[in-house]
C-alpha cells in the first residue's frame, strides 16, 4: 500500500510532556514523560496506556538532544520545543497528536 502522508515521518523516541487545560502553562499536567513513537512537522504519535480523547486540545513540550551543539551562541545539551496541538486519534497503545504551525524553541541547560 503506498504511503499517503505528505510529510516525512521519523521513528524517534523523544521525551515529551503533554498538558491539557487553560492556560496550558498553568494547566493540569495530564500526561508526562511520554515518548514519541514517530514524529513529523505536522504531528506525532505518543505511546501511552492512557490516551486522551480525540479532539482534546493540548500543549506538547518535546525535549530534543543537541549533543553539545551551539544554540544562539550558547553551548547546550538540550532544547525544548513547545507547540499546541489536538488529539487526532486515540488507541489502546497511544495517540496521534496534530501540531499547530506556531511553536517556540528554548535552549535548556542540564
Amino acid at each position: 500500500m503506498p504511503e499517503k502522508r505528505s510529510l516525512e515521518r521519523f521513528d524517534l523516541a523523544l521525551p515529551a510532556i503533554i498538558r491539557t487545560g487553560e492556560p496550558y502553562g498553568d494547566g493540569e499536567e495530564s500526561l508526562s514523560r511520554l515518548l514519541t513513537k514517530n514524529i513529523c512537522e505536522g504531528g506525532g504519535y505518543f505511546s501511552t496506556s492512557k490516551p486522551l480523547t480525540k479532539g482534546t486540545k493540548v500543549r506538547v513540550d518535546l525535549i530534543l538532544p543537541l549533543s553539545g551543539s551551539t544554540l544562539k551562541g550558547y553551548k547546550r545539551d538540550k532544547a525544548k520545543v513547545s507547540v499546541d496541538g489536538t488529539v487526532l486519534r486515540s488507541e489502546a497503545e497511544g495517540m496521534a497528536i496534530g501540531f499547530s504551525k506556531k511553536y517556540a524553541i528554548v535552549s535548556l541547560s542540564d
